[in-house]
């Protein structure tokens, strides 16, 4: 288990609010920008642009890389950990914050199925440092 590589995806219903959202938000821009102020039409069509683009990162990139050199999550700012300097994780309500020696990154429970969670959670224990 431990030399693969797994690839998590974010819930399609994730992919569908960031889709509607900047659709939404694009048309609104439009009108405000047609028929009433142009700094708030700005706003709109920019917000909705910004959700499009968000949209097609996430159905096209994978929201968790567990690999042999370490685990990567992808988002804007793409964090990652390597194994060597891996000590621990911590779970919270909604997260499983994954720590090193210097940094830690955030797994949001909510954007991943039960499944998936349960093989991240299990390939974070088996390579847990051993204590001496």
């Amino acid at each position: 288990m431990t030399n693969d590589k797994f690839k998590f995806k974010d819930r399609p219903k994730q992919f569908k609010s960031h889709l509607y959202g900047g659709i939404v938000s694009v048309v609104m821009g439009l009108v405000y920008l047609i028929f009433f102020e142009l700094s708030v039409g700005f706003f709109f069509l920019l917000y909705g642009i910004l959700m499009l683009v968000n949209y097609y990162y996430s159905k096209n990139f994978s929201y968790i890389i567990i690999e042999n050199k370490g685990i990567k999550v992808n988002r804007f700012i793409p964090k990652k950990i390597r194994w060597e300097d891996y000590t621990g994780m911590k779970f919270y309500v909604g997260d499983i914050r994954v720590l090193s020696k210097n940094k830690s990154i955030d797994i949001n429970k909510e954007l991943l199925n039960d499944v998936d969670i349960e093989i991240i959670e299990e390939e974070l224990k088996a390579r847990l440092p051993s204590r001496q």
